[in-house]
């Protein structure tokens, strides 16, 4: 059986936001996944469930934007 060395294979950048994608959509804690700018590209739906936030309102938004959205909210 052959060894492949995961430090040797390049990941391409779409497969490694595919992947965290699932990871945060599988997700039972609420979760953001943001992008190196601070802007949403993804969120739990148990995020939206336990701070009562409608989807559209938080992905493309900024972290700041978000927060703005959390602290109307309580």
């Amino acid at each position: 059986m052959a060894f492949i060395d995961p430090d040797k294979v390049p990941l391409l950048p779409h497969v490694a936001l595919t992947l965290a994608l699932v990871v945060v959509k599988s997700s039972t804690s609420p979760l953001l996944l943001l992008d190196a700018y601070g802007v949403c590209v993804g969120v739990s739906d148990s995020f939206i469930i336990c701070f009562q936030l409608n989807p559209g309102d938080i992905d493309g938004g900024s972290i700041y934007a978000i927060s703005t959205l959390l602290q109307r909210a309580y």
